[in-house]
């Protein structure tokens, strides 16, 4: 009859398993299991310090029969075992341990002995293995590692190409947008998401980069903002797509224009564009009778949306009457009419709704 120790002792070294789980590989040692080999399972986070132990009791000493023995604690990592630390028993029944790794203790205290070690990803089992004279080696205990770790953003990307908070897109042009992720252990819900929150792509199990397609670049749409995140994720990462498109005032209806108000503090308008560069900024006078104005303006904020605000010089020629503000880029020119009187109260409450207009560049204005 065969000696089946013997048998799942063969069986155990001739078959190491590569597996394939949730697009991780997980790799499992071979082990030499019998009927009293003892069985844990552990968690434990990654790169947390964690202690394990061995209990010397009475079958393990009716193992040797008082005799000389010695434990080797082996670890295994990415699918081989690699030495940890031997303990050695004497005669008068001392126990000693020696360290086979600088990151590794390992001691014995009232019987027991102790492992303590950093605990990485990459490790699956540990092994207790008992050895005597003349007997096969036997594997006393055998710990499983559940190694939990958290789940990394790694990139972003638009159009395959590696993107830092914002990119330049001109209009009609499609765009995609992909994330680069490890999941975590357990695995986590990795989303894409708009501004406004809402998850358009996420995935749980799915194997990394998560895609999203946004269509067409429109300038007049919204300018959407991309933000890839995963629970736990140390760094989530946000691409702003920007539109290569003339610039955009806002589209709101502007309290009381006092021309004195406007005179003495200025006016600031809200902005929408891709760049900074502004060239100049002049007004023109449509009625009641023409005339034009150059106007220092200066941006604040940043692309998309900027804060646009007029100075006006004390010799300033500005008058009431119905301006239209140029505002000149490389692209052309964004334009908003409005109305500066002197007596706001004809307006009641409110003022006039401002109008607003584009227009590509040209002329060398």
């Amino acid at each position: 009859m065969v000696n089946m120790d013997r048998f799942y002792y063969l069986c155990s070294m001739t078959f190491l398993q590569l597996l394939q789980r949730n697009g991780e590989t997980i790799f499992i040692c071979p082990v030499t299991m019998t009927n009293q080999t003892h069985f844990d399972e552990i968690a434990v986070q990654e790169n947390t310090q964690a202690t394990f132990s061995y209990h010397l009791e009475d079958e393990t000493r009716a193992y040797v029969n008082d005799d000389v023995f010695a434990i080797e604690i082996k670890l295994c990592e990415n699918g081989s075992y690699h030495g940890l630390c031997k303990c050695r028993s004497m005669f008068d029944n001392n126990i000693f341990c020696k360290n086979q790794r600088n990151f590794v203790t390992c001691d014995v205290y009232n019987s027991e002995i102790l492992l303590s070690l950093l605990v990485k990803r990459t490790y699956s089992d540990i092994i207790w293995e008992l050895y005597r004279q003349d007997s096969t080696p036997r594997v006393i205990k055998l710990t499983t590692l559940q190694v939990t770790y958290l789940a990394k953003v790694t990139g972003l990307k638009v159009n395959g190409r590696e993107v830092n908070e914002t990119v330049v897109i001109d209009e009609n042009q499609e765009v995609s947008v992909s994330c680069s992720f490890i999941n975590g252990k357990p695995p986590v819900s990795v989303r894409m998401l708009d501004q406004t929150g809402n998850a358009h792509s996420s995935t749980r199990h799915g194997r990394s980069p998560l895609t999203l397609s946004l269509g067409e670049f429109r300038c007049q749409d919204v300018w959407p903002t991309i933000r890839c995140e995963a629970p736990g994720s140390e760094l989530n990462r946000s691409v702003a797509v920007l539109g290569r498109c003339l610039p955009q005032f806002s589209h709101t209806e502007t309290q009381v224009l006092s021309l004195v108000k406007v005179l003495e503090e200025g006016m600031t308008l809200g902005l929408k564009s891709y760049t900074s560069n502004i060239r100049k900024c002049h007004m023109n006078k449509l009625s009641p009778q023409p005339a034009r104005s150059e106007v220092k303006c200066n941006l604040s904020g940043s692309a998309p949306d900027f804060n646009l605000t007029l100075l006006f010089p004390v010799e300033s020629r500005i008058g009431e009457g119905i301006w239209t503000l140029h505002v000149i880029t490389e692209l052309g020119s964004a334009n908003i009419t409005f109305v500066l009187i002197n007596n706001t109260g004809q307006f009641g409450d409110r003022g006039p709704v401002m109008t607003t207009g584009n227009s590509r560049l040209r002329t060398s204005e």
